[in-house]
């Protein structure tokens, strides 16, 4: 990144990352749906899709452990907001990107699935444990590649496969656990 970039961290939450960015001299917001709606100093609240900003506003837009939770067709009104909010020569990153065999959601049977929509081949797995995670979307190839690549034809794209996680959690993070086998990265042409 270079420093006169303006970054956007989507689906922040409670992230720091533009806060420490913006220390660091750079200009970064956060965006989420929880925030009030429309552009608070650096926030920006609501869909991710439907951004109140102006075309080519930003330069690099990151998304980290958020995507998988974009439920519909949030993560389709995304793909094609990130086309026209960034500049030419901008970029989006994802990590993790959940790919899989198949495309599922991860559920709580904590959580009321009636209203949650998924692909027609989705299969709905239950993940039972102390997170209670409402939604988490895991694409096979096929889907991701019609669902949300082909929503970005102005985007050279590579999904980046990492193989050496055995050796980050052992010698780097010792005692951590390292899920991140895929990133997305896109450059706008």
């Amino acid at each position: 990144m270079k420093r006169e970039d303006i970054l956007i961290d989507i689906a922040a939450a409670g992230s720091n990352l533009a806060k420490v960015l913006r220390k660091k001299g750079m200009k970064a917001y956060r965006q989420d749906l929880t925030y009030p709606d429309g552009i608070n100093g650096y926030d920006i609240g609501g869909d991710a899709g439907n951004m109140p900003l102006a075309d080519a506003f930003a330069d690099v837009l990151t998304l980290h452990c958020a995507f998988e939770c974009f439920q519909g067709e949030a993560d389709v009104r995304f793909a094609r907001e990130a086309g026209r909010i960034l500049r030419g020569g901008g970029r989006v990153g994802i990590i993790p990107l959940y790919i899989d065999t198949i495309t599922f959601v991860k559920t709580s049977p904590w959580c009321d699935t009636r209203n949650i929509q998924v692909e027609q081949e989705a299969k709905f797995l239950w993940r039972d444990d102390k997170y209670k995670e409402p939604f988490s979307r895991h694409y096979s190839p096929e889907t991701f590649s019609y669902k949300i690549a082909s929503q970005m034809p102005e985007f050279a794209i590579k999904i980046l496969y990492f193989t050496n996680l055995k050796e980050l959690s052992e010698n780097v993070y010792p005692g951590q656990r390292i899920y991140c086998h895929f990133m997305f990265k896109a450059q706008k042409r």
